[in-house]
């Protein structure tokens, strides 16, 4: 779909689907550790610390690598609990609107 789409040659779709697998891989390896920390600051307090989600993170998708580049975008997103808002690009949509499918 991602050569169709974009008129490439089918090695780069190959590899541009594989580095998209290999984000998914390596933010969601990330999401257990986005949390906070507790450091003593004397016997009797502590200071905490809290990660949170910024909210809506809206994305914008290129023409040239639509999938790859969202990848890049919408994983660490997703990884730290943020929602994503994501406009594909007018030439490029299949591959990009068929993952949103799926999710």
């Amino acid at each position: 779909m991602e050569c169709t789409d974009n008129g490439k040659p089918y090695s780069e779709g190959v590899f541009d689907i594989t580095e998209v697998v290999n984000g998914l891989r390596y933010y969601g390896g990330w999401i257990p550790n986005v949390t906070g920390k507790t450091y003593p600051v004397t016997n009797e307090y502590t200071v905490q610390t809290r990660k949170e989600p910024v909210g809506v993170v809206a994305l914008i998708a290129p023409w040239n690598y639509p999938l790859l580049m969202d990848a890049w975008k919408f994983c660490p997103a997703l990884a730290a609990g943020n929602t994503v808002v994501l406009k594909p690009s007018e030439e490029t949509p299949l591959s990009v609107l068929k993952v949103a499918d799926l999710f």
